[in-house]
């Protein structure tokens, strides 16, 4: 087990790798295999080259989750959120299922901590609990050995699910990221600009058809 910096406790998530990157051994049946501990993914090229090629439905998955279990970290509301994790959630998830946008917002809204687990039990399946040696402390310890990357991406989403600093997912470039605090909600300090000019600009563009219309009625009651 591993203390992050919220001094909370978290099950490492192994994946095999070739013997001389190992940080030690778990006996699978007769075999021993070697593992190492996922990182935080960052899901870029240099995170593939080293860990192996992620699937794109499984990428677009594991960003669509995130998005929920940030929600959820965050205790978002619904009807407070119109533009916040849970919203994008909803709207990715009814997009990638086909299903009704209100369906998912009825499921979501009901319980989102049940549409998280039952997303994650179906893709929790390669998963296993094991004891392993850990190399560089000389001791067994309790981790979660997973088939193949995807299986270990999600894995890592279920041991980051109390964690208020972790991972995250851009609002804007919609790029997973590492945040430093709870209420984060941009990678960068650019992302967060461009996203408040958006705003902004938005406000101005309603604000100018709310006058416009004004105008239009006023100069129609003058005619008439």
């Amino acid at each position: 087990m591993i203390r992050n910096h919220n001094n909370a406790v978290t099950i490492p998530v192994l994946i095999r790798c070739e013997e001389i990157r190992r940080d030690g051994h778990v006996r699978v049946g007769k075999h021993l295999i070697p593992v190492r501990v996922l990182p935080l993914p960052r899901l870029d090229s240099k995170f593939e080259k080293e860990f192996g090629q992620v699937p794109e439905k499984s990428n677009a998955d594991f960003l669509r989750l995130l998005l929920l279990i940030v929600a959820i970290n965050n205790r978002e509301q619904p009807h407070l959120a119109p533009r916040g994790y849970l919203h994008s959630y909803v709207t990715v998830t009814a997009h990638k299922t086909s299903s009704k946008i209100e369906r998912v917002w009825e499921r979501v809204k009901k319980d989102p901590n049940r549409e998280l687990a039952a997303e994650l039990n179906h893709r929790l399946r390669g998963a296993k609990p094991v004891i392993w040696w850990v190399k560089s402390e000389h001791r067994l310890a309790p981790g979660l050995y997973c088939r193949d990357i995807a299986t270990a991406l999600f894995a890592q989403l279920h041991t980051r699910l109390q964690t208020p600093k972790g991972l995250a997912v851009c609002l804007r470039c919609e790029k997973p990221f590492i945040r430093s605090k709870r209420i984060q909600r941009y990678c960068s300090s650019n992302c967060g600009a461009a996203a408040r000019m958006s705003q902004m600009r938005q406000r101005t563009r309603k604000e100018q058809r709310s006058t416009n219309v004004a105008t239009e009625q006023w100069r129609a009651k003058k005619a008439g």
